[in-house]
């Protein structure tokens, strides 16, 4: 299973986010600002993050998501997938 964790503090302290820090298993995506901790992790298909920067390795704004969508049809279930 995936997982969120996060915190937002104005002026985060070093001892919150390690406290923090403690509380989870060892993520997949991490942001980390003077404000703002959010962590994720579990099943790396099922923990996406995207960018909305126009390069692709500028993480300074965009998205996480986990978890895995599931659609009915009928009496019928299935995930989706990418």
């Amino acid at each position: 299973m995936s997982w969120i964790l996060g915190v937002f503090v104005q002026n985060l302290s070093s001892a919150v986010r390690d406290r923090v820090a403690s509380m989870h298993y060892k993520p997949i995506h991490q942001f980390d600002t003077s404000d703002l901790y959010v962590t994720a992790g579990g099943i790396k298909e099922t923990c996406v993050f995207g960018s909305f920067a126009e390069s692709a390795i500028d993480n300074s704004s965009g998205w996480l998501v986990v978890g895995l969508g599931i659609k009915k049809k009928g009496r019928s279930l299935r995930f989706l997938i990418a």
